[in-house]
């Protein structure tokens, strides 16, 4: 198969950008429609093959470039991962976005030739990335613990902007400092997690 042949079509393990949970869907064609058989929310994924991937880190957050090839011909994708990650992309991997709707950002950025993938976060739980890594539990957790419950009511809402204003920069302050990473995340991330985890049900979430 040629490097810039557009991926195939058929089943491949898609992770819901809902739930994080994961499960074998039929993409048949760029742009597949589905609906989580876990959650049932529905989602957007787009399927192809890297030509390219550039993008640069600022302040805690990783702007992604992606050239591709799909079945519409050469393109690019361009998006900002908030919570900073970096998946290695390169030239004739192939990958998908997971979106919750088409005109937003990809949740879920995937390389189906590798099996990583990293979720994409509008407003990343800055501290808990730098402090557990992007694809951690906790920040699972944490993300779950926004998305479904603080963005739910005004005050919640008013929290996370204000932690989106500030936290960045503390992000970036202690990224190159383990022994204060350590702490942060034995003393306040891990028991936050789990507390905001049984407390709301969050495990349940999706079942």
């Amino acid at each position: 198969m040629s490097r810039r042949s557009p991926p195939p079509l058929g089943k491949y393990r898609i992770i819901c950008p809902h739930c994080y949970e994961e499960e074998i869907y039929e993409l048949r064609g760029d742009y597949t429609n589905l609906n989580c058989e876990l959650c049932n929310e529905s989602f957007v994924v787009f399927l192809a093959k890297i030509r390219a991937k550039r993008g640069r880190k600022s302040k805690g957050m990783r702007e992604y470039v992606l050239r591709y090839y799909s079945r519409t011909g050469e393109a690019e994708k361009r998006f900002t991962d908030r919570g900073g990650s970096d998946l290695d992309l390169r030239s004739g991997d192939i990958f998908y976005l997971a979106y919750k709707e088409l005109n937003g950002i990809p949740k879920i950025l995937c390389n189906v030739t590798t099996s990583n993938y990293v979720i994409i976060s509008e407003g990343g739980c800055f501290i808990a990335t730098v402090t557990c890594g992007h694809n951690s539990i906790e920040v699972k957790k944490l993300s779950l613990f926004r998305d479904n419950i603080l963005k739910k009511n005004i005050w919640g809402q008013l929290f996370t902007s204000n932690y989106y204003r500030f936290s960045p920069y503390l992000a970036s302050y202690i990224e190159d400092k383990n022994m204060l990473k350590i702490i942060i995340r034995k003393v306040f991330i891990k028991p936050e997690s789990i507390i905001f985890s049984n407390l709301f049900s969050l495990d349940n979430i999706g079942d």
